[in-house]
């Protein structure tokens, strides 16, 4: 298999198509990448079996395939997102961010963990006196260590919760989980 397709455009593009299929056009607004650019990988993502085309109402719309190196790429793409959210904090915020990181990779290594990072701080935008804004999601009966793990950081706001009464809200979709769901999503363990 020719690996062309290996770009950081490409996971960048795999990464606005988790939400959703968009045209070439409004990829390119997205990512604020030329046009022409754009298209190329996303031609070469869907010869390489990762993304699939059709014809829509305004061109050629592409959407993700489920495949492993997608649900790969797709994690690489957060984790960039994180890194550049990190990079653009104010130093008490990035090292609560890694403090968030660092304490739930340690306890409990084996539970698989949803952080929802959202706010200023996954959208950049933190500054003096901002916070990170986190909701972690865990199976039920991890949700009071979890939460006595990560109950004294300062300048992170923790939610723990559930997937049974998470899944619960998201079905609700209100403007909570909009604002989450638009941030950063992070797996632990990562691998």
């Amino acid at each position: 298999m020719k690996h062309d397709w290996i770009h950081p455009v490409s996971v960048l593009l795999i990464g606005e198509l988790e939400s959703g299929e968009k045209t070439a056009s409004e990829l390119s607004k997205l990512l604020a990448f030329p046009y022409n650019l754009v298209y190329r990988r996303a031609k070469s993502l869907e010869r390489a079996g990762l993304i699939q085309a059709r014809r829509g109402g305004k061109g050629i719309v592409f959407s993700l395939k489920d495949d492993i190196a997608v649900r790969i790429l797709l994690a690489l793409s957060e984790a960039l997102k994180f890194r550049s959210a990190l990079e653009a904090a104010n130093p008490k915020v990035r090292a609560a961010a890694v403090e968030v990181i660092e304490a739930l990779k340690r306890k409990p290594p084996h539970v698989s963990m949803d952080l929802y990072f959202y706010g200023s701080f996954a959208r950049g935008t933190s500054r003096r006196g901002s916070d990170v804004d986190v909701v972690v999601v865990v199976p039920k009966n991890y949700v009071k260590e979890i939460e006595a793990e990560i109950s004294d950081f300062l300048v992170a706001h923790t939610f723990v919760i559930d997937r049974e009464t998470f899944e619960k809200k998201v079905q609700q979709a209100g403007p909570h989980i909009r604002s989450v769901f638009a941030g950063i999503h992070l797996k632990l363990p990562l691998f």
